[in-house]
């Protein structure tokens, strides 16, 4: 029996999350940089800006490639942006310990 994977057409899980009422995007799991990132947050020492940034780059990493801007997310408070960082590195966790 012959093997086969084509990262080419995977079946990677999405997380989905609406942005305002003008669009939701399907967010994909992350790419070995971004988990580094998100491994090494800390929002003790994180200043604001780079908080922002990292939310932009988990946004940016969408199903249909959509370019989030910085504006899109500049009505959210702080504490919607910790809660965002913190369930979809929840999402991250739940993709790493499915065995499929």
């Amino acid at each position: 029996m012959d093997r086969f994977f084509d990262f080419t057409h995977s079946n990677e899980r999405t997380l989905k999350v609406k942005i305002s009422d003008r669009y939701t995007l399907l967010l994909l799991p992350p790419q070995l940089d971004l988990v580094e990132e998100l491994e090494a947050f800390d929002k003790e020492k994180t200043k604001m800006s780079d908080i922002k940034q990292l939310v932009l780059k988990i946004l940016r990493n969408n199903k249909g490639k959509r370019q989030v801007n910085e504006s899109d997310i500049n009505n959210l408070s702080m504490d919607n942006l910790f809660s965002f960082i913190k369930t979809y590195v929840e999402f991250v966790g739940e993709v790493a310990k499915d065995p499929n």
